[in-house]
């Protein structure tokens, strides 16, 4: 999750997402590029990402597959954002404005003046959890049993139980933007951690480490 980093999410099967590589040379000494979690306009995640590589801004939009039936019962597969009106971006927090002049972008996600950084094994869990797993938009959880992905590129990674028909799934509860992801692992590949009543709300930069978790049934 961004208040709250991501409302609704699951890991299905897997467009990888979408991305673009900052090219820029001769960066000065100083420059400190992080991610950041950029908020846009409903369904304008792709076309500003698209235009974030004309312009030579390093981003990251996660997607995911879902299959649409229309009215006349014909059926197609869209590749959806995984956090709905957001994506991310590499830069450093003095070229914040040459993203917040995009058109479509709205935001970056701050407290206060201060931008909010994303770890960068974070994002490097997303993309490698995207190629891996089944990953999808999953609705908010609340405290409960916490658990630790042991193997793959998650590993590492907190989340809560999800226990639905015979399928064992840990939703990750990305704090910052109030939304959840649920990973569906096997029970041979994570940790049992203990139980927390109530979810451990953490700093935006702590989003590679523990996330909060939860038992339903």
């Amino acid at each position: 999750m961004i208040g709250g980093i991501l409302g609704k999410l699951a890991i299905a099967e897997r467009p990888e997402g979408y991305e673009t590589s900052q090219f820029a040379a001769n960066l000065r000494a100083d420059y400190c590029p992080r991610w950041y979690a950029v908020f846009t306009m409903p369904r304008h995640e792709k076309r500003v990402v698209g235009i974030c590589g004309e312009r030579q801004v390093e981003s990251f939009l996660p997607l995911y597959q879902v299959r649409h039936r229309w009215k006349n019962r014909s059926t197609v597969t869209l590749d959806l954002p995984l956090f709905p009106n957001y994506f991310f971006v590499r830069i450093d927090p003095e070229e914040r404005l040459q993203v917040l002049k995009l058109p479509g972008v709205l935001s970056i996600v701050s407290s206060g003046r201060q931008l909010l950084p994303i770890a960068d094994e974070y994002i490097t869990a997303l993309r490698g959890g995207l190629q891996r797993y089944r990953i999808e938009p999953h609705p908010n959880v609340e405290a409960g049993d916490r658990v630790c992905i042991t193997t793959g590129p998650m590993a590492g990674m907190e989340g809560i139980v999800d226990r639905q028909k015979n399928d064992l799934r840990i939703i990750l509860r990305l704090e910052m933007i109030g939304r959840s992801v649920a990973v569906e692992v096997a029970a041979n590949e994570i940790s049992y951690l203990g139980v927390q009543k109530q979810p451990r709300l953490l700093p935006w930069s702590g989003l590679s480490g523990s996330l909060a978790t939860d038992l339903s049934y």
